[in-house]
């Protein structure tokens, strides 16, 4: 990655990737539509010239004018109707002149999966008590470990 090219160039992408779930079982199909701002801080308009790579990613249009000091909007669609299960990547890319402008984007299918309910049982035989707690204090601790308030012995 050129850091300095990065920095100096004037269009940005917002957000910088694109992504979409499909869950097991899902009602809603495996098709989603996401929105792509590129913002330019530039005193010239520019014009991108947008591309794809992946199989499950589809541009509203090829071209897009962002103005100077503006924004331009495009559609993205991730359609991972019929895909196995798995990730499905790819990119979006907007060049211009030297400016080249990359988002990630893509799409996971969720492989056949069910929710469990997990019920502890104490060595009597009832309901274990106490483990909730045990746990809560257990992550409050990982979390001040984490911040820097604790020293591990």
């Amino acid at each position: 990655m050129d850091l300095v090219r990065a920095l100096a160039q004037p269009v940005v992408a917002v957000p910088g990737t694109v992504w979409a779930a499909f869950p097991w079982g899902g009602t809603d199909g495996r098709q989603a539509t996401r929105t792509l701002t590129y913002a330019n801080s530039g005193d010239s308009p520019v014009t991108l010239d947008l591309a794809v790579t992946g199989d499950v990613l589809k541009l509203s249009t090829d071209r897009l004018q962002v103005p100077a000091g503006g924004e331009a909007q495009v559609t993205l669609t991730i359609d991972a109707e019929g895909k196995s299960t798995g990730e499905h990547t790819g990119v979006v890319t907007a060049p211009s002149g030297d400016t080249v402008i990359r988002t990630l984007a893509g799409a996971y299918v969720e492989p056949e999966s069910a929710d469990m309910t997990v019920t502890g049982i104490a060595r009597n035989g009832g309901p274990a008590a106490g483990f909730a707690p045990r746990r809560q204090q257990a992550f409050a601790r990982f979390r001040r470990l984490a911040a820097g308030h604790v020293r591990d012995p």
